[in-house]
């Protein structure tokens, strides 16, 4: 075996031992652990806007459905969850697909999207690895959540005067 395969090989060993650690590290996540996570990032990536919209927008799947859990725990109800996809046009034959992917992976219905919303830009940065897991950009709207929304907005508020 050449050296730098045994070299290659111990650092994926490696990485795997230190992510291992990791979950280790953190156990299992509490309800609270989870409000905490999910305040963060809406703190992050939520809508902030005075117009009162209760939404989240991100490209990873496993970020929304984290997003997912924490709504649950503010009994936030799939069906009052309106989405929009925006997509890279050079990806507009794939639109169906696409939604397809979201509508198994979060266990929603076609009729809760919106019309998508396609973008022009380059791909140069973009791999054959990265195109073929592209999902796009999942906007995430609560209807009738600006109630919700300011008591979020207030536990951020608490937690940023720290």
């Amino acid at each position: 075996m050449r050296y730098s395969e045994i070299k290659r090989r111990e650092r994926i060993k490696r990485h795997i031992l230190q992510k291992q650690e990791g979950v280790k590290i953190i156990k299992e996540l509490s309800n609270r652990d989870i409000l905490m996570i999910g305040l963060g990032l809406y703190w992050g990536e939520g809508y902030k806007y005075e117009n009162g919209e209760f939404g989240f927008t991100n490209s990873n799947p496993l970020m929304i459905h984290f997003y997912f859990k924490w709504l649950k725990l503010w009994d936030v109800e799939k069906n009052s969850l309106v989405f929009r996809l925006t997509l890279n046009e050079f990806f507009r034959k794939e639109e169906n697909n696409i939604k397809l992917f979201w509508i198994n992976f979060l266990g929603i219905k076609k009729e809760q999207f919106s019309k998508t919303t396609f973008i022009k830009t380059s791909l140069k940065k973009a791999s054959l690895k990265n195109i073929l897991k592209y999902k796009g950009i999942l906007r995430v709207k609560v209807r009738k959540g600006t109630l919700l929304r300011n008591k979020i907005l207030g536990a951020i508020e608490h937690i940023s005067s720290i």
